[in-house]
């Protein structure tokens, strides 16, 4: 990439259609192989009824599994994103999930001294496209407040000309969601009768702590991870993303997470670091 990113982010956006999933999925991969320093999100996406999808069960576990088997992608550059409590997800709450990733992982959902910036390539398709970019461009905006300047580029979606030919009533729906009141206006939704909102740090950094501490069978007297660095951050992410695939974590496996962070961001892990993640993975 010509321009310097500080952080690359993918994500691979669902769809209940096995060919069109899957066509997202090796976009994303070629993305991973070009970038080795990139990470990839792997959307929950899980259909209630009545609708159907092609896997019983979040999407997300589908995308990581074929990542792994068919593209050999390391387990720790992929985000588990439908570990997330959520019990049925779609573009919204997908969109919510993405960013709630980045700006953890970007300046652990606060204003950071140093501006850093951060490029993220969702993979969707065909009239689905303008829906993902928009919404997860809605999702990021309260990253920039943080001193994260996020450039979206969605990736295989439809011009506006395309969308207006052929599916004006998506337009029709995009231009209700930009009105005052509406999703894109105020950030708000619904989610089950609960008012959610894009930029809840509050929030975000709670699901990812409970997320965290779940998967990593943290101490139950709990760990405050929005206090650590981001060296801290990158290395208990990748630690994060490794345990939801491998479900073992042992002095031997974050050694090889160590240096496959050292290696793809060139960077020096201290000491202090990986004993401190250590210290919590045993107690």
């Amino acid at each position: 990439m010509a321009k310097k990113y500080d952080f690359h982010f993918i994500s691979v956006e669902g769809n209940w259609d096995k060919n069109i999933h899957d066509e997202r999925i090796e976009c994303a991969a070629n993305l991973l192989e070009a970038d080795q320093s990139a990470f990839v999100i792997a959307s929950g996406t899980y259909a209630p009824e009545p609708y159907s999808s092609f896997y019983n069960a979040p999407l997300g576990r589908y995308t990581a599994e074929t990542l792994i088997s068919k593209y050999k992608i390391s387990p720790e550059r992929i985000i588990p994103a439908y570990l997330f409590s959520f019990q049925f997800t779609y573009t919204i709450i997908d969109a919510y999930a993405n960013s709630a990733f980045i700006g953890w992982l970007s300046c652990g959902l606060k204003r950071r001294e140093n501006e850093i910036n951060v490029l993220f390539e969702p993979c969707t398709s065909q009239f689905h496209g303008l829906r993902v970019e928009m919404l997860n461009a809605r999702a990021c905006n309260f990253m920039h407040d943080l001193h994260v300047n996020v450039e979206l580029q969605c990736k295989n979606k439809l011009t506006r000309e395309e969308m207006e030919k052929d599916h004006s009533g998506e337009i029709e729906r995009l231009t209700a969601m930009k009105e005052n009141g509406g999703l894109l206006s105020s950030g708000e939704w619904l989610d089950n009768g609960v008012k959610k909102s894009f930029g809840n740090i509050i929030e975000m950094s709670q699901l990812i702590s409970k997320s965290f501490s779940k998967e990593l069978c943290f101490p139950a007297r709990g760990i405050n991870i929005d206090e650590w660095s981001d060296i801290e951050r990158l290395l208990l992410l990748m630690t994060f993303n490794f345990k939801s695939y491998s479900k073992q974590i042992d002095a031997a496996a974050l050694s090889k997470i160590i240096e496959s962070a050292q290696n793809r961001y060139n960077i020096q892990i201290p000491d202090s670091a990986s004993k401190k993640l250590l210290s919590l993975l045993t107690e």
